[in-house]
């Protein structure tokens, strides 16, 4: 393994060069049969929805929606990928896994993953106290150019949601975890829409 090379005039490589996390400074590239492919397009492989601040006093970290779709080449990504996709609540600022809540009259529990159930007869709906931030991993890695269309449920469909204003103050980002696993940076993997409802 090298740490640096410094050259004068020209290098010739036979066979395959592979180089990561690697900057190179040049006025000059050529290559023999002039073709290079460097894929710059943005990635994701994660979706988060948030509020943007966590409270566990007032009832501002409600997060209690329908369902998400991501629509890619025609295809509902998290509908198609629903079974190997991981989905919880969180508590954004300490990364810590937040609780659902159980429906006031069916007692069932209103998961996370249940916001890519593509039915749309069941919600998720977190515990204020525990989450301001639903996390969806595992989805299959996606150009963020691709992206045709999302759609965002948030009608009721369960006479227990007490919650009306569940869009007010959310963010929909996008992060390629292979390069920031933390979901804390403002990278290029990152994209950021605003709900204005």
């Amino acid at each position: 393994m090298v740490d640096t090379i410094t050259t004068t005039g020209n290098v010739d490589i036979t066979g395959d060069l592979q180089v990561s996390g690697v900057s190179i400074f040049t006025n000059d590239v050529s290559f023999n049969d002039g073709n290079m492919n460097i894929d710059t397009a943005n990635k994701f492989d994660t979706i988060v929805i948030r509020k943007q601040i966590f409270d566990d006093v007032g009832t501002t970290n409600v997060i209690n929606l329908t369902e998400l779709q991501c629509w890619v080449n025609g295809n509902n990504l998290l509908g198609d990928n629903h079974d190997t996709l991981i989905t919880m609540f969180l508590n954004w600022d300490t990364k810590e896994i937040g609780e659902p809540i159980a429906d006031g009259q069916t007692g069932e529990i209103l998961y996370a993953s249940n916001i890519h159930y593509t039915d749309l007869t069941d919600m998720a709906h977190n515990s204020y106290l525990t989450s301001n931030a639903i996390i969806i991993n595992n989805i299959p890695l996606t150009t963020t150019k691709d992206i045709q269309s999302i759609v965002f449920y948030n009608r009721v469909v369960r006479s227990s949601q007490s919650f009306l204003d569940r869009a007010i103050d959310l963010t929909i980002e996008f992060y390629d975890s292979r390069n920031d696993p933390e979901y804390i940076s403002n990278k290029k993997s990152y994209i950021r829409w605003v709900s204005c409802i």
